[in-house]
């Protein structure tokens, strides 16, 4: 009998086809992986603003100002407005957007509208209609 050495062509062969067979699976599983921990502004903003309209559409005594929109909300008096860089519900500090550059509120035809700016773009987002 012969004395075996090292590894032989088949061997090779089917490690290479593994490997081959890996490579896609891996590649996918980066990718995924890379794009859920990369930050989407726009998509961020939608959820926030989605959230801050469910809670509109609960409170009541409504008030539209340029700079806040105060509403109360399960009783209590609450002030929508722009402080630092963020857009904040008072009292407290229940953030909706965070790192924009400027905020202000504008009434039109019983809808109240938010329009923001972040990196130079300017947004205009609908709050609440009648």
């Amino acid at each position: 009998m012969r004395n075996r050495r090292g590894f032989i062509f088949i061997d090779l062969l089917i490690t290479i086809c593994i490997v081959m067979m890996l490579v896609p699976i891996t590649m996918a599983c980066i990718s995924v992986v890379r794009n859920a921990n990369r930050f989407e502004p726009l998509l961020q903003d939608e959820i926030a603003l989605h959230q801050l309209r469910r809670r509109l559409i609960l409170a009541y005594d409504i008030q539209c100002q340029q700079s806040e929109v105060t509403y109360l909300y399960q009783g209590r008096e609450e002030r929508l407005s722009k402080v630092n860089q963020n857009l904040i519900v008072q009292p407290g500090t229940l953030i909706f957007l965070s790192q924009i550059d400027g905020c202000y509120f504008k009434e039109a035809g019983g809808q109240v509208f938010v329009v923001y700016e972040r990196n130079g773009e300017s947004f205009s987002r609908l709050l609440l209609h009648e």
